[in-house]
């Protein structure tokens, strides 16, 4: 049953709601600012937008985060590796 939704997302998450019995109604979100501080209205702009914002925070974090030495790179990575 699974393997026939998974190509639709909405029907994906059709039946997921129907195994969890969750029936949450969904919530249409309000205008956006883009970065040049136009409200976006339609639901693919405001995706679009949205899309675009946290796909290019990983980016900007590291940007930011250039001034970190080497030894304070390998400090950490040797912190998450063991954990």
């Amino acid at each position: 049953m699974l393997e026939s939704k998974r190509n639709g997302s909405k029907d994906f998450w059709n039946l997921i709601k129907k195994i969890t019995k969750r029936e949450v109604p969904s919530k249409k979100i309000g205008p956006i600012k883009n970065k040049e501080g136009r409200l976006l209205y339609e639901d693919h702009e405001k995706a679009d937008e949205m899309n675009h914002y946290f796909s290019t925070t990983g980016e900007k974090l590291a940007f930011s985060h250039q001034h970190i030495s080497e030894k304070s790179l390998s400090y950490i990575y040797r912190e998450l590796l063991l954990q």
